[in-house]
């Protein structure tokens, strides 16, 4: 019974550490694309394309870690196993930089829409 839920939170910290180096690559690429304005090299419809996929992206990556932090927590709580606890931490402590700079990314666009917008 305890096999699933471990399973689970054992896929999440591969995850993230296979992904602790790619990530905050592709996320200050977004970050860039949310500052910038007007890149050389892309027209602005591409510009705005590839912004928004990668915002998208970001919004979702952030949903996956509340998702993850909830569900360690709730088995944590469950099966009253600290491990769980200790793992769900030790993954998301792992991905720090990825979670602040999405969340920087997703702060940053919905500031400059909003700002577009009035």
């Amino acid at each position: 019974m305890i096999d699933v839920p471990l399973t689970l939170l054992k896929a999440g910290e591969t995850f993230a550490t296979e992904t602790i180096s790619l990530l905050p690559v592709v996320w200050v690429i977004g970050l860039l694309l949310c500052i910038e304005s007007d890149l050389p090299l892309l027209r602005s419809t591409i510009w705005r394309l590839l912004r928004n996929v990668i915002v998208a992206l970001m919004a979702l990556f952030l949903v996956y870690v509340v998702v993850y932090a909830i569900y360690g927590s709730a088995v944590a709580v469950y099966f009253d196993d600290h491990g769980f606890t200790n793992l769900t931490l030790r993954t998301l402590s792992t991905m720090w930089v990825s979670i602040v700079l999405a969340l920087a990314g997703v702060v940053l666009w919905i500031h400059r829409r909003s700002r577009q917008n009035s």
